[in-house]
């Protein structure tokens, strides 16, 4: 095999615009095969990406295009395993191996060409079927090497099909390439596993049919060198490593020594490699697209078992001479914890070229002891393990704009200073704290917790505001729920904390593990700022006040009335302390007997009606 210096490296992994360059010469033959000596002087578009998740795909694609004074022409190839043939005419064009290819050029109509492995086509103009188009489709199958097949659709579309003419000069376009690779699973009569959809870019999957989301590509009469594009990230943070849940069985990873590949629990579908005794070096995998001399970010979730472990991870790479050799430890020794743990590890490439990763486990040995690999995954560039998402809430679960449930009003009223509010939810509804907020001017941004000192976090809110807040000390109150401070991870945590020493309030309420928070457990003063610790929650809330259900009883019908401004005005005090009441203040008081009690609530009120200040107590009857 060929060694590839790192310039030659950096060059076949460009991520340029690709070229659709000019031919004089036809690329099909009259049997609508490639004339290989044609599409070698075509631009290859690279790193198909499986929309849903930002992973690189299972089995990789490739596509390239020419054109000339008439037609567009498409060259699409997705390869598989060669031991898997998933073929069924029976099924529609939608269910079974397919591409996809849109093209817009310029301002012009834009054009949707389905291919499936059967050669059944399906076009659109503008979104709207057609059949006329003059387009001439062919599909090629065989063998890529002993263990990889793939199937191929060439395509001859007229640039008529959508009312264009043949660019005369460089123009842009906007291409997109999907592939539904159903050739993926080994034990599909095991397990119930749909297609992967994989595309040239990385779209979000539910608004694919918009061409801005679409990648660029440039129409060009000139020559050039061929090369190999990877697909534009488009803004999202793409992992290198094929599937890294290791959910496909069999696929992209080599486990070694007694390394067992095995379930979490029968037919769950969820896997992972445990390796344990006394082998060393436990599992290989093999990137995508690693560059040389460049910084990436590792991230291996893991747990430990037995007597303890540590983690060592060595990338492997190949001199000019051929010569595979110890490229950079990302690791030395990463202690491993027994929970299922994300451990970021940033490091620099080798200059070299880069071959493969290889893991190894550092402990006794014991046959008891060992490491569970939950996950792999690779990033370019240094990350924090500090991460905001945003929710994605596809097709029917998406909110339509004006038929938003407005939040009921909080009986507190509307609060007299304005309050910034981040709420952590673990497994609660995000509308929870907007109900408890609702009506009294608050603003509440909400993150959702991933799981037990995971520093990944899920929100509806704008992710890069989030983030802006917390580097800068924009909020006034940190509220945490019960039994949800363990789900905090130390990134964020450490965030909380240096803000709540400057001065803004943390609501802490009762956790088993308060973990990051244990030096702020009792509450009291941190710093600048104040901890409230809210010891008795209820089961069915996260979000209680500080004073036990019991006192009004749980069967408390209107309890919101005294349920959720109590924690408000909690949250008011706790950011900005008990301020003494101004001599204009007005008071009004609310009570009515329930159960046998009398209960009470007192507003004091500034001159125009927001509440300064709110409490409750019950009486005897």
């Amino acid at each position: 095999m060929l060694a590839l210096s790192a310039a030659a490296v950096s060059s076949a992994l460009s991520a340029a615009v690709p070229a659709i360059r000019h031919t004089d010469d036809a690329p099909f033959d009259s049997a609508g095969k490639r004339v290989e000596s044609v599409w070698k002087k075509a631009d290859t578009c690279i790193r198909f990406v499986e929309v849903n998740t930002m992973d690189v795909a299972i089995d990789q694609s490739e596509a390239q295009f020419l054109f000339d004074g008439k037609n567009i022409y498409a060259s699409l190839t997705g390869f598989y395993d060669a031991k898997i043939e998933k073929s069924d005419r029976s099924k529609t064009i939608g269910n079974v191996n397919n591409f996809e290819l849109l093209v817009k050029i310029g301002d012009g109509s834009s054009f949707h060409a389905m291919v499936d492995e059967f050669g059944r086509t399906f076009f659109e103009k503008d979104k709207s079927e057609v059949r006329d188009t003059g387009a001439v489709v062919n599909v090629e199958k065989g063998k890529a090497s002993a263990d990889r097949a793939f199937w191929r659709a060439n395509l001859t579309i007229p640039f008529a099909a959508f009312g264009a003419a043949a660019p005369k000069g460089d123009a842009k376009a906007r291409v997109g390439i999907f592939r539904q690779n159903i050739n993926v699973h080994e034990r599909a009569k095991l397990y119930s596993m749909a297609g992967r959809t994989a595309s040239g870019y990385t779209p979000n999957k539910y608004n694919y049919g918009v061409s801005d989301t679409w990648a660029e590509m440039t129409f060009t009469r000139s020559e050039g060198e061929p090369r190999r594009v990877e697909g534009p990230a488009m803004g999202y943070r793409i992992n290198l490593f094929a599937n890294p849940d290791f959910d496909v069985p069999g696929r992209g990873w080599s486990p070694m020594g007694r390394t067992a590949y095995q379930e979490t629990m029968a037919m769950s579908g969820e896997w992972i490699y445990r390796s344990s005794g006394k082998d060393y070096q436990v599992l290989q995998g093999k990137p995508f697209g690693l560059k040389p001399a460049t910084k990436y970010t590792l991230v291996v979730k893991a747990r430990s078992f037995g007597s303890g472990s540590a983690l060592r991870i060595v990338e492997m790479a190949r001199n000019k001479g051929g010569k595979v050799y110890e490229g950079r430890y990302v690791t030395m020794s990463t202690p491993v914890g027994p929970e299922m743990h994300a451990y970021y590890l940033p490091f620099t490439s080798a200059p070299d070229e880069p071959w493969t990763m290889v893991f190894y486990k550092v402990d006794n040995r014991a046959d008891d002891t060992g490491i569970d690999f939950a996950s792999i995954r690779l990033y370019e560039g240094e990350i924090s393990s500090f991460e905001i998402r945003k929710v994605v809430r596809p097709g029917r679960m998406a909110p339509i704009a004006g038929t938003e449930v407005p939040a009921p009003p909080s009986a507190y009223g509307r609060i007299a200073r304005p309050l910034r509010a981040l709420v952590v939810v673990d497994r609660y509804s995000t509308r929870e704290p907007l109900d408890v907020f609702g009506g009294t001017g608050a603003q509440v941004d909400v993150l959702v917790a991933s799981g037990k000192d995971q520093d990944v976090y899920s929100t509806d809110d704008d992710p890069a505001a989030i983030t802006k807040r917390l580097e800068g000390g924009g909020y006034d109150v940190y509220m945490i729920p019960r039994n949800g401070a363990d789900k905090v991870g130390k990134e964020l945590a450490g965030k909380i904390l240096a803000n709540v020493g400057k001065g803004a309030g943390l609501y802490l309420e009762q956790s088993r593990d308060y973990l990051h928070f244990k030096s702020v457990s009792k509450g009291g003063a941190c710093g600048k700022g104040r901890v409230f610790a809210a010891r008795t929650a209820g089961p069915n809330h996260a979000y209680l006040p500080n004073d036990p259900l019991s006192e009004y009883g749980r069967s408390f019908l209107p309890r919101r009335m005294f349920q959720h401004p109590q924690v408000v005005a909690d949250a008011v005090e706790t950011a900005f302390g008990a301020a003494a009441l101004p001599a204009s203040a007005t008071t009004r008081v609310e009570s009515f007997i329930y159960g046998g009690v009398r209960h009470v609530a007192t507003w004091a009120l500034d001159a125009k009606g927001r509440t300064l200040s709110w409490r409750r107590e019950t009486q005897p009857v």
